[in-house]
């Protein structure tokens, strides 16, 4: 009786013994087929509210760890592959997509318990800047997502990116340095994270195509520590972020009032850094620790960085004359039978007068026929018809004139010597 009101989960991933087995069941040949259900297995973590904390952090962090070899494949295979046929682009973008939602909000809900301090959530203090900085990093992998697309973003990216941030500052562990991954030599702390997803969203979301897309989010990543963070802009801002209402990144122009809930964040010495890296890659070669997550040319990487190079060194286009408010009655026509209604355009699909219909028509719009410039026998011209040959119906009529039409009835284009026209009888 004790068991059956025990709020202890029973999930097979709340226990050491069944997460592992659980793990080592999952699919190992099928990279797509195994990201899609360690994706349903972290959404039924999220969705058991019997897990103490600490607990569900260790479940999402096995099944994150499970799963990054596998996702790496598919976003290698997703850029790099040029065999993909439609269908299997969109279940590829479709796993990534749902994994990095699912995980990124999964930490994101480990966070807020810890800033609750809900049951569990002493023993992750030591955690907090991994849990934080994984979070903004498959945030970051869900705004690539919706980057590939061209798409609105889900109100829930920003609002995580400013979760993290705003609890990192202020339990002091905004620049503690975590190693994401296990087999990642690269540290990075939250303020370098969130630093770098929104530089590369503004400089490069809907303006690149899909393997630039990728490429610039990698090169932003790679510079990730020369970035700064502020409360007051400074010298080589670029953006702004507002912590209280979260919403896009915006471009920073010097017209912003300064709030405290404003982070502003600036390029510190990546700019001279991006150069050195593209005078390496205008060599051909590729730096060993610049880490694509694939392979590359040389040639693609450096026109993506140079790209960056020129976003971030040119002010931002500037609108030249102030905004109008303007009042316009729209009006909506729904299908083509609507749009038909609104228009002078009489389209009658009757069989019986579809033929007066035709007629009207060539009425309204003669046509005259040319006299052949070629000798008797062959043309000179191709596609000119010899004297005295008929074309079909619908075309210029070239039957001599007065002679009778070999198609309806007498040729009515009118008295010898005039002008030949439209043959009447079509």
């Amino acid at each position: 009786m004790l068991g059956l009101f025990s709020k202890k989960s029973d999930h097979p991933m709340a226990d050491p013994k069944s997460a592992q087995q659980l793990l080592d069941d999952l699919p190992k040949n099928d990279n797509l087929k195994t990201l899609q259900e360690i994706t349903g297995w972290i959404e039924t973590v999220r969705s058991d509210e019997n897990f103490r904390l600490d607990n569900r952090f260790d479940a999402l962090r096995q099944l994150d760890e499970t799963a990054r070899p596998f996702e790496r494949k598919l976003v290698r295979e997703l850029f790099t592959s040029t065999t993909l046929t439609k269908f299997q682009e969109n279940r590829l973008w479709a796993a990534l997509n749902d994994f990095s939602g699912q995980i990124s909000q999964g930490y994101g809900e480990v966070l807020i318990g810890c800033r609750d301090g809900d049951k569990g959530s002493s023993s992750l203090k030591s955690s907090r800047a991994l849990i934080a900085a994984r979070a903004i990093d498959s945030a970051t992998a869900w705004l690539k997502c919706a980057a590939l697309r061209y798409g609105p973003v889900d109100p829930a990216v920003w609002a995580l990116l400013a979760l993290c941030y705003t609890h990192a500052e202020t339990e002091g562990y905004l620049d503690e340095m975590v190693a994401l991954y296990p087999g990642l030599t690269e540290k990075s702390s939250v303020r370098a994270e969130l630093a770098a997803a929104l530089l590369w969203w503004i400089c490069c979301a809907g303006t690149l195509k899909p393997q630039q897309v990728h490429l610039a989010e990698r090169v932003t990543a790679h510079l990730s520590k020369s970035y700064t963070v502020e409360t007051q802009p400074v010298a080589g801002t670029l953006l702004y972020f507002d912590m209280a209402q979260p919403t896009p990144p915006v471009r920073y122009t010097g017209e912003v009032a300064v709030r405290a809930t404003l982070r502003f964040i600036g390029l510190g010495d990546a700019a001279t850094k991006l150069e050195a890296l593209i005078r390496t890659l205008d060599k051909d070669v590729i730096p060993d620790n610049l880490n694509l997550g694939g392979t590359y040319e040389a040639g693609a990487v450096l026109g993506v960085a140079r790209r960056l190079a020129a976003l971030w060194s040119e002010p931002p286009p500037m609108r030249r004359t102030a905004r109008r408010r303007l009042n316009v009655n729209l009006h909506v026509a729904g299908g083509f039978s609507g749009v038909v209604e609104q228009t002078d355009v009489g389209l009658n699909f009757n069989s019986s007068t579809a033929e007066g219909s035709r007629r009207d028509q060539r009425q309204r719009f003669p046509l005259r026929a040319a006299a052949n410039p070629g000798r008797q026998g062959k043309n000179r011209f191709a596609g000119w018809p010899q004297a005295g040959k008929y074309q079909p119906l619908g075309r210029r009529c070239r039957a001599p004139s007065g002679a009778r039409c070999k198609k309806q009835s007498a040729c009515r284009r009118g008295n010898a010597g005039q002008p030949p026209g439209r043959c009447a009888a079509e």
